[in-house]
């Protein structure tokens, strides 16, 4: 009887994370992105910034196109990838690793230009663009 308490409010748990993962991952960039602010950070930067302050952002090349990868600072917390413009482009589900679309696996010449400290990666800090 306690096992099975206790496997129902494991599952339950384990769906809630599931479910919070998916709508992280999930949420979208504006379209309107593309151009730079000011001090000559990219805008798709900045509002990556938004959404993972907590988390690592980093430049990348796919196909000679500069895309940006981000994801959180969490365990199983998966990433995206967007263009220059901010559209997702690709999602990679944090308990599997999958790709949805395969580009995160062919992402080449990658530069971390932010990452949050302390974070579960052991990556020094990195804020290329002064972000706040």
């Amino acid at each position: 009887m306690k096992n099975s308490k206790l496997n129902t409010l494991l599952l339950i748990v384990l769906i809630i994370i599931l479910g919070v993962n998916i709508w992280l991952m999930n949420k979208k960039a504006p379209a309107d992105i593309s151009v730079p602010v000011a001090d000559g950070t990219p805008s798709v930067i900045s509002t990556l910034h938004a959404s993972y302050k907590n988390g690592v952002i980093s430049q990348c090349s796919y196909n000679g196109v500069v895309v940006y990868s981000a994801g959180m600072n969490v365990y199983d917390g998966g990433s995206v990838v967007v263009d220059a413009e901010g559209k997702t482009i690709d999602t990679v589900l944090g308990m599997t690793g999958r790709s949805e679309n395969g580009i995160a696996e062919n992402l080449t010449n990658c530069t971390r230009v932010y990452v949050v400290s302390p974070n579960i990666w052991g990556f020094p800090p990195v804020n290329t663009f002064n972000l706040q």
